[in-house]
């Protein structure tokens, strides 16, 4: 009775078995038929980062400005010295801008070719830079 019984067991096909002889191989052309797109180069692109002023018009966020450079790399500098030594390290050393943040005077250009755009809040009264929004990429568009 149990030699009948896993006999029985061998020749019963599943469900998945049986449709696949049913219906043949329906795979079988797959390889054959799949065909890639060319990959075309994608440009990431900073959007302009402007507020409305708030606080009775005291502050507004903008892009960093080349003339708040000094300033910016100062308040990184005592905000977050375990920054040395890391892949930013450029926030620290105002030289270094220049290479990799996109500023609000040349932001045609630099908003295509620049790795960072750095927002900030300035005051008017002021006229120096107050407190940083957000750093590295948080606002991009992609083309």
């Amino acid at each position: 009775m149990c030699q009948n019984r896993q006999q029985e067991t061998r020749t019963k096909l599943t469900f998945k078995e049986r449709t696949m002889i049913e219906l043949g191989n329906p795979y079988r052309e797959m390889a054959t038929t799949c065909s890639t797109r060319p990959l075309a180069e994608k440009k990431i692109v900073w959007k302009r980062f402007e507020s409305e002023p708030f606080e009775k018009g005291t502050f507004q966020a903008k892009v960093l400005s080349e003339r708040f450079i000094d300033s910016a790399a100062s308040v990184f500098r005592k905000a977050y010295p375990e920054v040395y030594g890391s892949p930013h390290e450029f926030v620290l050393i105002p030289e270094r801008y220049a290479g990799h943040i996109a500023f609000d005077e040349n932001w045609e250009e630099d908003s295509r070719s620049k790795v960072c755009c750095m927002p900030v809040v300035g005051g008017d009264r002021a006229g120096v830079t107050k407190r940083f929004l957000g750093w590295p990429r948080e606002r991009v568009e992609i083309l």
